[in-house]
Parts: C-alpha cells; structure tokens; sequence
C-alpha cells in the first residue's frame, strides 16, 4: 500500500517533531499534489490526455508536454537541498546549489585544502541563523526519498543577502573533494540546458503544433522544486498568473512572479523554474512568507556574475531593478 505524504513525512522527519506543523498547515489540499522525481516522466503520446477528461499530475500539462523541459527539471533536482538549522526542527527551508568555487575554503573552516566552497541559494530568514553560534545551519544534498538521506554540508559563512528580498547565498563545505567535483558538474549541465532552451524559446521554434511558438507555451510554466516539511525533495507544477480576476491590471512583472504551484512550509528559498524570465542568467527563490493576491510568490531576479576564470566575488549578485 502506497503511502501518502504526510505519512512520510511523519515516518522520516519524527511524528512529534512534524505532526503539529502538518496539522496546522494551511495548505493541506497542497500535499496530494506533489510530485516525487520517478513519477515524473516524459509522456512520449502527446496525444493522450485530450482522451483523458483529468489530467494525471505525474506528467505536465498537455501544452507543456516537452522532453527538454523534462530533461532540465532532472538535471535541476540534483542541485536542491534542504537547508536545516538544528534546534530548529520545524523551520527549514529549501535552496540551490548556484556554483562551486575553485579555490578551498580552508583557511575559513580548517579542511584539508581538498574541498570546495558550495554556493547554495536560499531563504535569508533561515540563512540568518549562520551569524548564531549556538545554531548549526546545514544544507542536506540528495534527500530525495525514504531510503536516501543525502550528505550533510556544513554552513560557514554569508556570501551575499538582501533582507528586504529574503534571499540569501550561502558558502558551504562540501563533504569532500569528490562531491565538489559531481555538483561542478551538474551546475554547468543545469546551466547549459537551461541557456539552450532560452535560446530556443527566443527564437520562436515550433512546438509540437505548428500555430504555437516555444514562447507562447512555456512562457507562463512555472515549477518549483522542494523540501516540503523537511522532507523528502518533491515538484511542484503551476502557471504564472497574469492578471488579476477582472483582467484590468498585471499583478505580476519581469521581476516578481506570482504563480499556483504549490508551496507548504520548507518551500522557502526553493528554485523556481520561470521560463519566461527577462533573461537566462535570472534567478528566482520561492518566497514563502509573501504573498500576491493570495498567489504565492517568487523574490526579485538574481544574477550571478562571473569573470573569465569562472570566479564569482559578493558583488556578483545584484537584485534587477
């Protein structure tokens, strides 16, 4: 018998610690709506669901219905973790590993010399607990299911925050060499995908209908990707909204998007996916404490800037205004 997702989360995060913040959220409808990353599958019958009168949440919307979007959500899963502050065991968040610095991080945290610095992007109401001593703030890699716990990087220092905008960057150890190297990897596979199907999307190509351009149809996609409770790493698929009920004024800009996918405490800081965002070096974190016209929302777009070696300093990241 399958179990459902509170049943998880109370198995795998502790009944007395998680049960009092599932009961009291407010988004319970939310949780049989989360999708795990092997129900998410490509559905190769484009076709199917126009004989479907609902529409199985295990695939993306019909019009949506693209292998390259599939592919970037399976390279971009990999990269989220979950960001814990012990002592803390109901507040956590969600974040995502932006880049891996070269250079060790030694001389800060007393390693080896072999490990890199892991920039992970989250929630600065969670990312504020690094300046309290008696507070450690992880981040968790891999925490994708019940028999998968992950590696554990230890928080040890503040590479950027916007308060205003509850985004923050945080410099993390990784465990070892090796890992430093796999998230390398898969930040520079997340970003040459990505890069390429802005390209695409910008040029206009043709979808699987002829009338409808690439822009047109992932224009208003929105997906989130998250550690909803704490617990195990889920998807979450919605649409950006445009106007509001009358249709008399946009609630939403090129900066700000609000949208229905859905969201539940933990959310916070998560990646999410816009793929109409103003440029492909945007960035956006699940908001989790701000809402717009009762939708949930995203922070302001980030970029990270880098120079010629690949480096990124503090003043990379800058807000677009």
């Amino acid at each position: 018998m399958t179990k459902n997702y509170e049943e998880i989360i109370l198995e795998v995060c502790g009944e007395d610690e998680y049960k009092e913040s599932l009961e009291a959220c407010k988004h319970k409808q939310c949780h049989a709506k989360y999708v795990p990353l092997n129900n998410f599958a490509y559905n190769d019958h484009p076709f199917r669901h126009e004989r479907i009168t609902e529409v199985a949440r295990h695939y993306l919307p019909h019009v949506y219905n693209r292998k390259d979007v599939f592919d970037i959500v399976h390279v971009l899963y990999p990269l989220v973790v979950k960001v814990q502050a012990s002592g803390k065991l109901c507040e956590s968040a969600s974040g995502r590993v932006v880049h891996v610095e070269n250079s060790s991080i030694s001389h800060r945290v007393g390693s080896t010399g072999q490990d890199g610095a892991v920039l992970v992007m989250t929630a600065w109401h969670i990312g504020k607990y690094c300046r309290n001593k008696e507070i450690q703030l992880t981040c968790i890699l891999d925490y994708n299911d019940l028999n998968n716990v992950g590696k554990t990087m230890n928080v040890v220092n503040i590479y950027h925050y916007d308060e205003e905008s509850d985004v923050c960057v945080l410099e993390c150890q990784a465990p070892d060499a090796n890992t430093a190297d796999v998230l390398t990897k898969r930040v520079a596979a997340f970003d040459s995908l990505y890069y390429k199907l802005y390209d695409r999307m910008k040029q206009k190509k043709k979808t699987f209908h002829r009338w409808q351009t690439s822009e047109w149809t992932l224009s208003t996609l929105v997906i989130i990707i998250s550690h909803p409770h704490g617990g195990p790493k889920l998807i979450s698929v919605g649409e950006r909204v445009k106007r509001d009920p009358f249709g008399k004024k946009p609630v939403t800009s090129d900066l700000l998007y609000n949208y229905t996918a859905h969201t539940c405490l933990g959310c916070s800081g998560a990646p999410v996916l816009v793929f109409g965002a103003p440029t492909h070096s945007a960035v956006f974190i699940h908001r989790g404490k701000l809402k717009v016209d009762g939708t949930n929302c995203s922070s302001k777009a980030c970029r990270l800037k880098k120079d010629k070696h690949g480096y990124c300093s503090c003043k990379g990241w800058t807000s677009y205004s």
